[in-house]
Order: structure tokens, then C-alpha cells, then sequence
């Protein structure tokens, strides 16, 4: 852990997920359903969130393998719906502000996840 997990976390999970996973998914649903549509429609954009959001959350079951023991079905549930949630912020920031701002929100939550609530959880030890 440390700056290289706020880099990798912050830059190449929202290359791959929000960039690739969710710009692939959009589009393709675009070519399926709307190619005559000049603007491509909301819930498409939602459905490549939620998608992408979903991988992304599924993705960090490695990490809970290495902390946990066992996977149960409870921590499994818990690490895609947490991380899900946050995935869906941030594929909402990519599309309506860009990859640039979804990069720094995934970097803010890694930092605060990573370095704030560990400090303050050692000051309180």
C-alpha cells in the first residue's frame, strides 16, 4: 500500500473500467439501439455505469481474499456492493465531466481510505 495504490487505483482502474468498460459498453449499445439517434440516450450511459461499476466491484475480491480468511457469500456481497457504489460515482463524474475528474475522485477515496482513516484509527489505537 502507499502512493503507488492511490496511482494504479486512481489512474488505471479508471483507464480500464471507466475508458474501456464503460465507453465499450455505451457504444456498443448505441450501435445496437439507437444508430439512427443523434444523441445517445441516458439509459444507455446508466447501464455501462452500473456494468462497469459492477466489474469494478468484483475486481476487488483479490484484495479481500488476501484480508479475509474466507470469502463468504456476506463478504462478497459486501466488497462488490461497496465498491459498486463507488464505482457508480465515478462513472457518473466520467460521463458527465470527463475521465480527468473521475481519476481525481477515485485518488481522493483512495487517500482517504488508504492514509486518512489509518491514521486516524492508529491515533485512536
Amino acid at each position: 500500500m502507499g502512493l503507488s495504490t492511490i496511482f494504479q487505483g486512481g489512474v488505471i482502474e479508471e483507464i480500464s473500467l471507466r475508458l474501456g468498460w464503460m465507453t465499450i459498453i455505451v457504444w456498443g449499445l448505441s450501435k445496437l439501439f439507437a444508430r439512427h439517434q443523434s444523441k445517445v440516450p441516458a439509459w444507455m450511459y446508466w447501464t455501462g455505469i452500473v456494468l462497469a461499476a459492477l466489474i469494478f466491484g468484483a475486481g476487488h475480491l483479490g484484495v479481500a481474499a488476501d484480508i479475509y480468511e474466507t470469502l463468504t457469500p456476506l463478504v462478497i456481497s459486501r466488497v462488490i456492493v461497496i465498491n459498486s457504489i463507488m464505482g457508480i460515482g465515478f462513472g457518473y463524474l466520467y460521463w458527465k465531466k470527463g475521465l480527468e475528474y473521475a481519476i481525481i475522485a477515485h485518488m481522493t477515496a483512495d487517500f482517504m481510505l488508504h492514509f486518512v482513516i489509518n491514521q486516524i484509527a492508529y491515533m485512536l489505537s
